[in-house]
């Protein structure tokens, strides 16, 4: 028999307690609602020595703590994020019981290959309980059942399936009291719409049909055990099986991970990465639209690639909230439009653009600022391939205002869209610019800077591509657009109508935006052509701020210079705007050496 140990620890804003015992691999026990660590007394010692056992108490239950939280599904897996987080539990394998099994299986689809399986051959003591989707045969001895009455039916199988969860082999002998309570019919309790909904918000597709696999009542036409616990997973998916109410997560070792979630669906149903005999230009794109699958999106896809292409766009982001269900809807409207998948995040303390994710792939978005857990979000995406976008700095509504530093991420969307005003520029982007540019000048001097990106945050007919960035890219594709962003080389435009180049020149060089020019100590010439802003003016920025002012001429198009070194500008950006202020377009630095 193991020794139990009594533990309580720090998380979040309250404390857990969890029991603990045994040294090696992890298997993390979470109990149901209502309940506590309890329910696992007998279980952990019975169980043999060669893994570590944890049972936690969820937030709220037991001896944990409860903090002021409404205590809804995400609450329940914030916490136990966190406490996973504290614990440093890195790889695990999972066993539930009732509310702690969905809590088990959201858990595993939002951390690909980290949820484990069961070691094969050095069974703990749950034998017959985890089952290895690669086996064709079923984990217990499945026959058709005997002329016997439903409820007699389901007394057998349950004492069979608690024999194997004991141990035992031979047929006569019952397991111990406490084992056959685990094994208490549960078809009477329904999971709750708050548990389905939170699945479908998962970006695996085996979670996202409404709730785990759970018992079937056998009826008159299936003399049978249940179907679910004698067929074998399909590769890629969770293999479960469920005893009355125990569930036990068992993901195969790396076949949750993204680019296998992307192969579990037709690829044909996602939208190419590539448009085909696109070289290098400069491409227009809008990097924040939502669909009728976001929360106020009225706009179905089809509607969003015909108003891009009529606003004169190469290319789109979906970046629907909280959710990749719209990344497959985008494969039949894809054509000569590249479409980059993406996820809005709406945090607590502020939302941003996850842009070049995997397809299926979800960010979670259950945090603030206090939990420091973006960090972690940040770095999934990231990893791969994808860029990470403070949106709307200065949105006016609660969990709008972006509270994150900038120097999280990789690119500020200091130009936002029509959807909070009937002006293309307002007051909340004029914010979100001046704050952008005013650590513009000590980034580039540590040596990493932030490029800005404006988008439409389309929601309504008559909104995409007001604005837009245009980014100068190798060719129309996802990574040569995303590196385009990332280094800078791209500047924002109210509309396609209008058109905006800005070089610097040194003697025999010359550089563009995003680029750094070494002027060698001689005079630096810029130069800005502009088209499509009649009467308007040109201002020029540098670290010492607003540093030269010219008009357009009255037809809209020409060219402004400007004589400057590097002695006197670390870099050079633009603004033009019209004639009563508002912006048309601006630019990234460049920067002189």
């Amino acid at each position: 028999m193991r020794t139990v140990h009594m533990h309580q620890i720090d998380v979040l804003d309250s404390t857990m307690y969890y029991e603990e015992t045994g040294s090696g691999a992890a298997w993390v026990f979470l109990h149901g609602n209502p309940g506590s660590s309890r329910l696992w007394r007998k279980v952990l010692p019975a169980v043999g020595s060669e893994v570590r056992l944890l049972a936690p108490d969820l937030i709220g239950m037991g001896r944990s703590g409860r903090p002021n939280v409404p205590y809804r599904f995400g609450d329940h897996a914030r916490y136990l994020d966190a406490w996973f987080d504290r614990m440093g539990l890195e790889e695990v394998v999972l066993v539930g019981h009732d509310w702690g099994g969905s809590l088990a299986f959201d858990w595993a689809a939002r951390h690909a290959g980290r949820a484990q399986p069961a070691p094969r051959g050095r069974d703990p003591g749950l034998s017959g309980v985890l089952s290895d989707p690669r086996e064709p045969s079923p984990p217990f001895g499945m026959g058709p059942f005997p002329p016997l009455g439903r409820r007699a039916r389901r007394r057998r199988r349950t004492r069979r399936a608690v024999r194997r969860l004991a141990g035992h082999q031979h047929r006569r002998p019952q397991a111990p009291a406490h084992l056959r309570l685990l094994a208490e019919p549960a078809h009477r309790r329904p999971y709750g719409r708050v548990v389905r909904r939170e699945h479908r918000r998962s970006g695996d597709p085996a979670l996202r049909s409404g709730r785990p696999p759970r018992p079937r009542r056998p009826t008159r036409n299936h003399r049978q055990s249940d179907h679910r616990l004698g067929r074998p997973s399909p590769p890629g998916h969770p293999s479960t099986v469920t005893m009355g109410a125990l569930v036990a997560v068992n993901y195969a070792a790396g076949m949750a991970k993204a680019d296998e979630r992307a192969e579990r669906v037709s690829e044909s149903r996602f939208p190419p990465r590539r448009v085909a005999g696109r070289g290098r230009g400069w491409y227009r794109g809008d990097c924040h639209v939502h669909s009728v699958r976001s929360n106020g999106g009225e706009l179905t896809p089809e509607q969003l690639a015909a108003g891009a292409r009529e606003a004169g766009l190469d290319f789109i982001a979906t970046t629907e909230h909280n959710t990749s269900d719209a990344h497959a809807a985008w494969g039949s409207h894809a054509t000569g439009l590249l479409v980059i998948l993406g996820q809005e995040v709406t945090t607590q303390t502020g939302h941003w653009l996850a842009l070049g994710i995997d397809p299926g792939q979800v960010v979670d978005w259950r945090y603030g600022l206090r939990d420091d857990v973006v960090d972690r979000q940040l770095d999934q995406v990231r990893q791969a391939g994808g860029l990470c976008v403070a949106a709307h700095p200065h949105a006016p509504y609660p969990s709008g205002v972006f509270m994150y530093p900038f120097e999280k991420f990789d690119v500020v969307e200091v130009w936002n869209g029509l959807w909070s005003s009937d002006l293309p520029w307002n007051a909340d982007n004029e914010a979100a610019l001046a704050e952008w540019g005013r650590g513009l000048a000590a980034d580039i001097h540590g040596g990493r800077w932030r490029p800005a990106m404006g988008n439409s945050d389309t929601h309504l007919e008559g909104q995409i591509g007001t604005p837009h960035t245009v980014v100068l890219a190798e060719e129309l594709s996802t990574d040569a657009l995303l590196a385009g962003i990332r280094a800078g080389r791209s500047w924002i435009a109210e509309s396609a109508g209008i058109e905006l180049s800005l070089t610097v020149s040194a003697g025999d060089r010359s550089a563009g935006i995003g680029e750094r020019l070494k002027t060698r100590d001689e005079p630096a010439l810029v130069r800005v052509d502009v088209r499509g802003v009649p009467s308007g003016t040109v201002s020029f920025h540098t670290d010492r701020g607003k540093a030269h002012r010219e008009p357009v001429p009255s037809d809209g198009s020409g060219a402004v210079e400007w004589r400057t070194s590097a002695a006197e500008s670390a870099f050079v950006r633009v603004e033009v705007r019209h004639s009563e202020g508002h912006m048309a377009a601006l630019s990234n630095p460049i920067i002189l050496a």
